[in-house]
């Protein structure tokens, strides 16, 4: 069921003056790029529907190693990530309380994939 937090994203041509000198080093005349994602995070109310799983945030945890040990599949981080309303490893700070949505089905569908 591999579903990408880039499926339905727009791709289009980045040609912006501004990478001139990054397309210059890279020896490319334009890049490829996916839209800004319009991030949606679960009320209150949504995430009271699900099961979750509670976990503080301790030295070593990224959010792709919790995703395989949770789900089996590292690219589902995103997921848990915006159950917590916190879009990267580095909101998280030391001794956070987090939480993990048990299935990820259900969690996927209270997003709206």
């Amino acid at each position: 069921m591999p579903f990408s937090r880039l499926s339905g994203r727009k791709i289009f041509k980045n040609s912006n003056i501004l990478y001139d000198e990054r397309f210059k080093e890279k020896d490319l005349k334009k890049i490829n790029q996916y839209e800004t994602a319009d991030m949606f995070f679960p009320s209150v109310e949504e995430i009271k529907t699900l099961a979750y799983d509670t976990r503080t945030w301790k030295v070593g945890d990224r959010l792709y190693k919790l995703a395989f040990e949770y789900y089996g599949d590292s690219r589902y981080w995103w997921v848990i990530a915006q159950y917590n309303n916190k879009p990267t490893d580095h909101h998280f700070k030391l001794g956070d309380i987090y939480y993990i949505p048990l299935d990820l089905v259900d969690a996927l569908n209270t997003y709206g994939y």
